[in-house]
């Protein structure tokens, strides 16, 4: 169905056209009204304008005039039409000039909600367009998940589970693209997830509905560069993958804190995402606790308690380090650790939060090498253990330590650099048990004993000498000048 600027064009299949003049159209048409919903009562298709007048359609007869085999296989803008292309090749398509002389440009979406029986659609108007959740579900294939999204040349591309792609230029989507806003925080508040941008304007998402969406037999395996993607796999072997060139490389994250009731991550243009600690904690696994980390092979890797591993590939992290500081103190100002980099640059946490998730039930029995591992045992004989390869490798062993002071204040720990380490006295007094004291401070087992052959120096006096103990002693008859046999223990 086309039209050439004068007539309204109806074509068969074997070519045939039926026209109809758009001036005629006009003619006819009531533009005193406008359509303003668009429902199904479970039986007829129902359209209502805005005078309250309707039109309706036996949903029975749409279904008797579908074609069912056949379905859509791309949507896309083909030069000046917005083209529509099934499964056997067949097309429809409308100028996309006509689509926008009939789009309100006056008005925006802004909320796609749902009530528990609709899908709802909210102008900025406050008008709303409704569709029944149930024909959605209806209509929903569910033998298929999407696969893969990823832009190919210079399309996006969806991939589900059987092959079948769906795609839209890139263009397309950039020439749609509100590109004055950006997001500025992704939140919720215990009912919705909330994400809102630079101009306040919020989406939201019910909590309930992602927690129903969600697959919970599975977990994310590993997280690793592969050629140019970053690749998540989980434990069935399902792979989601982004090129690293389109992620965003200017900007870092500059703070990693707790905030009230909140972890918040801000990058270095004061974007702020946050996420509630209560919703982290429902989603932490507590069966499991990390028993390993480890370089293995090439790979850092990270082992809990039930065997299940992570690991990232150790050039990745290298790729990403910043060699160009280092850590300079490791200080605490009464309420926050804080670690300080050469720049001046400051990373704290809460000691309270430290303190929180301490274990203080078990302490640290032994730290010792056992063949080639560094192992710390508990006192409920739990361990973890490192290479001492490993170890070795990241020392440094171009500095020494040349000089352990104190000032009154902190105990001053410098290397042959002239870098510094530093305590506060005042910390390790406190962290000093005051109630015990040294009792006994002696060699048992290898010291030699006042019994048997001793050697003893001392002064001669006639024919005997007096030893260093203070007591005379007679000579013997092996004279050795100013030294003798002391026999008899005296």
């Amino acid at each position: 169905m086309t039209e050439d600027g004068t007539d309204l064009i109806l074509t068969d299949s074997d070519g045939n056209t039926v026209t109809i003049a758009l001036a005629d159209i006009a003619a006819l048409t009531d533009t005193n009204t406008t359509n303003t919903s668009l429902t199904e009562d479970g039986t007829d298709l129902i359209l209502t304008d805005s005078d309250g007048n309707t039109v309706t359609i036996a949903l029975a007869d749409i279904a008797a005039a579908t074609d069912t085999n056949t379905t859509n296989a791309t949507f896309a803008v083909v030069g000046t039409d917005l083209v529509i292309t099934d499964s056997d090749g067949g097309t429809v398509s409308v100028p996309v000039a006509d689509i926008a002389a009939l789009t309100d440009t006056n008005t925006t979406n802004t909320s796609l909600t749902e009530d528990g029986t609709d899908l709802i659609l909210t102008d900025s108007d406050g008008n709303t367009v409704t569709i029944a959740l149930a024909d959605i579900a209806a209509a929903t294939d569910t033998n298929t998940t999407n696969a893969t999204f990823a832009v190919v040349g210079t399309d996006l591309v969806i991939t589900d589970s059987d092959g079948n792609t769906v795609s839209v230029p890139v263009a397309d989507i950039a020439a749609l693209t509100d590109t004055n806003t950006t997001n500025t925080s992704l939140t919720e508040d215990g009912t919705d997830l909330i994400l809102t941008d630079s101009d306040g304007n919020t989406v939201t998402i019910a909590l309930a509905d992602i927690a129903a969406a969600t697959d919970t037999n599975t977990t994310n395996a590993t997280f690793a560069v592969v050629g140019t993607d970053l690749v998540i796999t989980d434990s069935d072997g399902g792979t989601v993958s982004v090129p690293l060139a389109n992620i965003d490389t200017n900007t870092t994250n500059s703070r990693l804190e707790i905030n009230g009731s909140n972890l918040e991550l801000e990058d270095s243009d004061g974007t702020i995402l946050s996420v509630s600690l209560a919703a982290l904690a429902a989603a932490t696994d507590t069966n499991t606790t990390n028993a390993t980390f480890a370089v293995v092979g090439t790979d850092l890797v990270i082992t809990d308690s039930d065997g299940g591993t992570v690991s990232v590939p150790v050039a990745d992290i290298a790729a990403l380090a910043d060699t160009n500081t280092t850590n300079t103190s490791l200080t605490e100002d009464g309420t926050d650790l804080i670690l300080t980099d050469s720049d001046g640059n400051t990373v704290t946490i809460a000691l309270a939060d430290i303190a929180a998730a301490t274990d203080t039930n078990t302490t640290n029995a032994t730290f010792a090498v056992v063949g080639t591992d560094l192992v710390i045992t508990d006192s409920d004989g739990n361990t973890v253990s490192v290479p001492v390869a490993d170890i070795a490798a990241l020392t440094d062993t171009n500095t020494t330590n040349t000089s352990l002071t104190e000032d009154g204040t902190d105990l001053i720990l410098t290397d042959s650099d002239g870098n510094t380490v530093t305590i506060a006295l005042a910390d390790i007094a406190a962290a000093t048990d005051t109630n015990t004291t040294n009792a006994t401070f002696a060699v048992v087992g290898t010291d030699p004993g006042h019994y048997g052959q001793r050697r003893w120096y001392g002064e001669r006096t006639g024919s005997r000498y007096r030893g260093l103990d203070g007591h005379e002693h007679h000579e013997h008859k092996f004279d050795r000048g100013r030294y003798g046999f002391d026999i008899d223990g005296q």
